[in-house]
């Protein structure tokens, strides 16, 4: 008996596959955005949850290595197919925003680009490193998950949590 048409194998190469690209997904220490467009087959597109100016509290200060009363920028947004809607990723990022050249900044708050977009388009060097894993608050929903800072001029600029929703994984199957 198959499942959804599929043969056992069928399924176990799904399985396979969506090992791969989740490893992949998780290993890169450059911007998701252009391999994700090519796993799920469409250009992606920002669809904007939340987007605050703030100044940093002491935790954002600590973590952004920046002084209290900072102005900050914590951005929640989703990524998802252009044409098909589809959200492929959920992300959050606090963003120290005097530490971004200002066009970068211009375009995070005056644009929906996704973040690793506007720093490639506008040729920002930066530097990315993974953080140590904290909980989620809903993994329910989640495939993957990867945390990790952009520095820019050697300062923290970005913090970035990146969840990978299963759809990620089974497009095109």
């Amino acid at each position: 008996m198959t499942h959804h048409g599929r043969t056992g194998l069928q399924r176990r190469q799904d399985f396979a596959r969506a090992d791969i690209v989740k490893r992949l997904l998780l290993a890169t220490d450059g911007t998701v955005t252009p391999m994700l467009e090519q796993i799920v087959g469409e250009r992606l597109v920002t669809n904007r949850l939340i987007q605050a100016k703030t100044t940093a509290d002491e935790e954002a200060a600590r973590q952004l290595v920046i002084p209290t009363g900072s102005a900050i920028l914590v951005r929640s947004t989703d990524l998802a197919g252009q044409d098909s809607g589809r959200v492929f990723a959920r992300t959050k990022a606090l963003i120290a925003l005097d530490v971004l050249p200002a066009r970068v900044r211009n375009g995070l708050l005056g644009t929906a680009e996704p973040i690793g977009r506007l720093l490639r388009e506008n040729r920002v060097e930066t530097f990315r490193e993974s953080l140590p894993d904290q909980v989620c608050e809903d993994d329910s929903s989640d495939a993957a998950r990867r945390h990790y800072a952009i520095y820019i001029n050697n300062s923290p600029g970005f913090l970035i949590e990146e969840h990978f929703l299963e759809a990620c994984f089974v497009h095109g199957i």
